[in-house]
């Protein structure tokens, strides 16, 4: 299992490379709302219905894992906001250095 864990998250990690910053933040979000939805529908299950233990003892297993991967995608969206506000600002100075370039090639150009 632990070969399959590993084989998934490096199949991850490599589709998450190729796309632009935007799309990961869209698919994260999706995912997050995908486990809150899913911790939602356990919850309610677990408070509702009467089970066997050991029934009930998958579902809060499963809970605290969907919590625990809830948090680590909650931790990456932030992560790719910040990354998102870098390259924002990378590109609003680069264009402010090609508007001042030309202001200065506009002064030094125009005969009036």
């Amino acid at each position: 299992m632990s070969d399959e864990e590993t084989e998934l998250e490096r199949k991850i990690k490599e589709d998450r490379e190729s796309k632009s910053i935007l799309h990961q933040v869209t698919d994260t979000k999706a995912l997050i709302d995908k486990h809150y939805y899913r911790i939602d529908v356990i919850e309610r299950i677990l408070e509702s219905k009467a089970m066997e233990n050991d029934e009930r003892d998958r579902l809060e297993t499963e809970l605290g894992a969907l919590k625990e991967i809830l948090q680590r995608s909650e931790k990456e969206l932030q992560g790719l906001h910040n990354s998102n506000r870098e390259t924002t600002k990378v590109a609003i100075l680069v264009f402010f250095l090609v508007f001042c370039i030309y202001c200065i090639y506009a002064v030094f150009t125009n005969e009036n």
